[in-house]
């Protein structure tokens, strides 16, 4: 069973607008809201793959239960730390001219001391039912930027290997960690090697310069430019289709949940990617955060191009 991690759950609330204009009057051609988050982004493509999945984090009961009551709809099993307050809500505006989102992502309600104890407690009694470790997001204050690299560390003490998709800090302090697989953006690649990533000769570099940390293998999305994998075996680059984008949000869960498909089935670095690269433009076909359907993915997996590099 694959295991997701999401200790900052969120509420997407989605605006589909025409053109934004900063400063301007815009009114709405569509709203979505969901209950969301990294982590719980990844449970739901698996789920929707045939993958059994299961989700661990903290469950803000001031909410009433909102991320519980949603994963059990869908019946992915949450190993859950109740805490008092509510679910942050992300606002996401989607500039459907020019298939761009633009951002507002709330902290998220702080946590205790206690509750960060608790909730180690229940993740290592999760990991006794795990076959992969995916540690996703952000996290709410209160939660030390160590933890990830904490779990990762615990994985490992039982034979489970760990994808890793975080930023910042969060990131940094997990890669000393060796996570098997990583899956930074190139923003996020940028921000951790202090340099730029403008062309696909860069994003290999700096792959090739995570995996001299000690990563097996690195999956850095370029956007709508695609996205590279390199591991042991060699690197690969997959060009992003020309389709319709109708939302940005959980492309990069669904290329985890793509990668870890990949591993299931022991692929090669090119099979990953393939798999990654499908999930991906599976959900960018959808709006809000509604996420790849397995019949879109068996469609894309037939004519995703994959090459050596």
């Amino acid at each position: 069973m694959v295991t997701a991690v999401t200790l900052n759950p969120c509420i997407d609330h989605t605006l589909m607008i025409s053109r934004l204009i900063p400063g301007g009057h815009h009114e709405t051609v569509r709203t979505h809201e969901d209950v969301s988050g990294k982590g719980i982004n990844v449970n739901k493509v698996l789920q929707q793959l045939g993958v059994e999945s299961g989700a661990v984090g903290f469950d803000f009961v001031g909410s009433g239960s909102q991320l519980g009551d949603c994963l059990r709809e869908i019946h992915i099993p949450f190993a859950s730390v109740p805490v008092e307050g509510k679910l942050r809500i992300n606002t996401k505006i989607f500039d459907l001219e020019r298939s761009e989102m633009t951002e507002i992502n709330s902290k998220g309600t702080p946590v205790t001391q206690s509750d960060v104890q608790r909730l180690m407690e229940v993740f290592s009694a999760s990991l006794a039912h795990t076959d992969i470790l995916v540690l996703d997001g952000s996290v709410p204050p209160g939660v030390p930027d160590t933890i990830y690299a904490a779990m990762t560390h615990l994985a490992h003490d039982r034979g489970i290997p760990v994808i890793l998709d975080a930023s910042g800090m969060l990131m940094k302090k997990g890669l000393e960690a060796q996570p098997e697989v990583i899956k930074p953006n190139r923003e996020e690649a940028e921000q951790l090697l202090g340099r730029p990533v403008r062309d696909l000769q860069d994003a290999v570099s700096a792959c090739r310069e995570f995996r001299n940390l000690g990563i097996g293998a690195v999956c850095l999305s370029l956007g709508k430019e695609g996205a590279v994998y390199c591991n042991s075996e060699g690197a690969w680059f997959s060009p992003g289709l020309d389709i319709e984008v109708k939302s940005l949000q959980g492309a990069g869960d669904s290329m985890v949940a793509g990668i870890c498909i990949g591993m299931i089935r022991n692929d090669s670095g090119e099979g990953i990617l393939r798999s990654a690269s499908a999930a991906a433009h599976g959900s960018i076909l959808l709006e809000g955060t509604s996420l790849c359907t397995a019949e879109d993915y068996c469609r894309f997996m037939e004519c995703i191009p994959v090459e050596k590099l």
